[in-house]
């Protein structure tokens, strides 16, 4: 998969918060998505999938958490790589209708507030699947309360785009294993 042919820089007149941004193709909120782009971005998730296996093996039962809106479809995309490889994966998506669940907030966002339901069984890992990580500080934020409400100690975060500086990289990390949270990023 060829991300530029793919990937769209957009200028904001919507979001004080954030005047660029970045979507792509396969979500759909530009034009209509067809099934060949869909396909080509589940084999790229599934690329970062294998990578990420290989450097550490997938325990029994990993929650896939996607954030609405546009973490909704590569997070789907994902889980069902995972379905594929026998992988017993649950997954959740939040929500900024009112719900039962853990109360987030992306404050970069038009609507910054998510509710992320609870998973129905215990999970062993977590898998954040994003479009993109720009400063990463929501996953980071939601990433250490769900860890610690769930008793969990591992986490992959897959993107297909990740605009962080090695700063902000090395950070996020240090701030996980401070809260002796080990992960692994794909992208």
């Amino acid at each position: 998969m060829n991300l530029k042919e793919h990937i769209h820089w957009l200028q904001r007149d919507n979001n004080s918060r954030r005047q660029t941004a970045v979507t792509f193709s396969y979500l759909g909120k530009l034009k209509p998505t067809g099934r060949g782009e869909l396909q080509e971005c589940k084999n790229h998730l599934q690329s970062l999938l294998f990578q990420s296996i290989l450097q550490n093996p997938v325990s029994k039962s990993p929650l896939i958490v996607g954030l609405t809106e546009s973490g909704i479809i590569p997070s789907a995309l994902m889980h069902q790589n995972a379905r594929e490889q026998g992988i017993d994966a649950q997954w959740l998506c939040s929500t900024r209708r009112p719900a039962a669940g853990i109360c987030f907030s992306e404050s970069h966002s038009h609507s910054p507030n998510h509710i992320l339901p609870l998973p129905q069984k215990q999970p062993t890992e977590l898998w954040f699947v994003e479009d993109e990580i720009t400063t990463g500080r929501t996953v980071l934020n939601l990433a250490i309360h769900l860890c610690s409400l769930l008793s969990v100690k591992y986490i992959r975060f897959f993107a297909l785009a990740d605009t962080r500086s090695k700063a902000q990289i090395d950070q996020f990390s240090s701030i996980l294993a401070s809260h002796s949270i080990y992960s692994s990023t794909h992208t």
